[in-house]
This record gives C-alpha cells, structure tokens and sequence, in this order.
C-alpha cells in the first residue's frame, strides 16, 4: 500500500511540474533567444553565462551582459559595466550620448527614439543613481520600459536598458 501512495504521488507530482512548464506565457529559451538576437545584431564574442542567464563580454575594461526572453514577463535587457570611467552622474549630457549608443547597438530604437528626442524625464533617486525615465508610447501594448539607469557601484558606473513584455 505504501508503494502505491508512494507512486501516486510521484505521479502527481510529475503532473504539477509538467503544468507549471506548459503554462508559459512566452517563450523562456533566454540562451537560444539571447544569441539569436546578437546574431541579427551582428554582436559577435559573448559567452553564455548559465548561472545568470545572459550573455557576457568583455571589452577592455569595460563588461556588456544582455538578455531575452520570459515565461510570464518577456523581458530584454542590456548591462554596461563600464571598468573605468570617472565621468560624474551629473554630467547627464555624456550619459545621455552613452545610452543613445548603446540603444542604437542594440536596436531598441524605442530608447534610441525617445533619448533622441528627449521624450522621457531625468531624475535623481538616488544619490548614486539617474534615471531617465522613458515616456510610454502605447499603454494599451502591455509593453513596459523600465528606463535607463545608471548607477555608480564599486567606482563603476553602470548603465542598464530595459523593457518587459506582461
């Protein structure tokens, strides 16, 4: 009898678990999706990271980490980790040409679009942070950006782009 429980359940189990992985949203083959989309770009020597889900480089000092994809939130990310760079968050002019570049390289021409004419608001959360903070161009599209921050960490600055699908 103790069998019996003892395969029912794993049974059930297994049931759970094959559920929870069919009720993606979206697709959720970050590596397949991440290196595809460099490939199109034209973006050549990254290196999966399995750990972290995302594609890495290194440029000199300086690290690019990105990502796509999602099961419930379809999200795509981009990470610059600049080595050594000592230009202050307020200099928000430089930051701003830095973003607008980075969006062009890795066409979010939204980010690009809207840097470009200067459709988004510039804060300050932080003492150790910008943000500039894109307008939304289509609420009713369910697509979110989550704008460009830049942060100093470390005596680093970093800069991320981001937006999610829901």
């Amino acid at each position: 009898m103790k069998l019996i429980i003892l395969f029912a359940i794993l049974f059930l189990s297994l049931q759970v678990n094959s559920q929870i992985e069919n009720d993606c949203v979206f697709n959720n083959d970050f590596e397949g999706l991440t290196m595809e989309w460099l490939q199109e770009l034209n973006q050549t020597h990254f290196i999966w990271n399995e750990i972290e889900q995302v594609a890495e480089k290194t440029v000199g000092e300086d690290s690019i980490k990105v990502s796509k994809g999602g099961c419930v939130h379809f999200g795509t990310e981009v990470e610059f980790v600049f080595g050594n760079n000592n230009n202050a968050l307020d200099n928000t002019d430089y930051w701003l040409k830095k973003a607008i570049e980075i969006a062009k390289a890795f066409d979010l021409k939204w980010y690009e679009e809207a840097l470009k004419s200067n459709n988004f608001k510039r804060f300050r959360p932080e003492k150790n942070q910008l943000v500039f903070d894109i307008n939304d161009d289509d609420i009713s599209d369910n697509l979110f950006y989550e704008g460009v921050i830049i942060s100093k960490e470390n005596n680093m600055n970093k800069m991320s782009l981001s937006k999610y699908m829901n």
